[in-house]
């Protein structure tokens, strides 16, 4: 069960209660048919076929273990892409990450970070071509510091892989939003994690929303 977490681009606090570190090898989605059907058909077929339950049961491990070193080195792949493409662009990024995606093991959402802004775009299996998208990380003065004292705020962004924050003002408040460009995929019209703090004119903090 740590390993199936470990290897997601979710992750899991693996060295509790030394460090609250959240390593996460981002190899596979938080939920990937590959890797659980064949897992799921061995066990029915085991169920059903008992004298060949074992085999069936090697099968499947080896087949697991086939499709993850397949996701390790096309994960490489696309990283070393999505690094080449940004410096390409003039873009000097301090790190460089890419996320699978949702139930395609060809394609990986590439993120290259630089002092003020995430660098997005889609990487695609044994491709160059990488339309960058530039996203602000946000401000950081003002209101925005005011929220980042929040303990919940804080807890956000220790969470948040990509963390990206906006300040509007609605009915004479500040309003600071939090969000993570790590689960900003396209199977969801609106992403989750999303944390809102609204602070008067005077700067207290009136409402700290989760997912409002």
């Amino acid at each position: 069960h740590i390993f199936l977490d470990l290897i997601t681009n979710y992750g899991i606090q693996l060295f509790l209660p030394f460090s609250n570190a959240r390593p996460a090898w981002d190899l596979v989605f938080i939920l990937d048919p590959f890797l659980t059907l064949p897992l799921l058909g061995a066990l029915l077929a085991g169920y059903l076929w008992r004298p060949r339950a074992a085999i069936l049961g090697r099968v499947a491990f080896v087949l697991l273990a086939a499709y993850l070193a397949f996701m390790a080195l096309s994960h490489f792949a696309a990283a070393a892409t999505m690094d080449r493409v940004a410096r390409g662009r003039g873009i000097v990024p301090r790190r460089v990450e890419v996320l699978p995606e949702p139930f395609n093991p060809l394609r990986w959402r590439g993120f290259a970070e630089d002092e003020e802004n995430y660098w997005q775009g889609t990487v695609g299996l044994g491709r160059d071509l990488v339309d960058l998208v530039r996203i602000p990380k946000g401000p950081l003065n003002g209101p925005v510091a005011r929220a980042a004292q929040v303990g919940a705020v804080k807890t956000f962004l220790w969470f948040a892989r990509f963390p990206v924050v906006s300040l509007r003002e609605e009915n004479g408040r500040h309003v600071v939003e939090y969000r993570d460009l790590r689960f900003a995929h396209s199977l969801r019209r609106r992403p989750p994690f999303l944390l809102r703090v609204v602070l008067s004119q005077s700067g207290s903090v009136e409402r700290v929303l989760f997912n409002p």
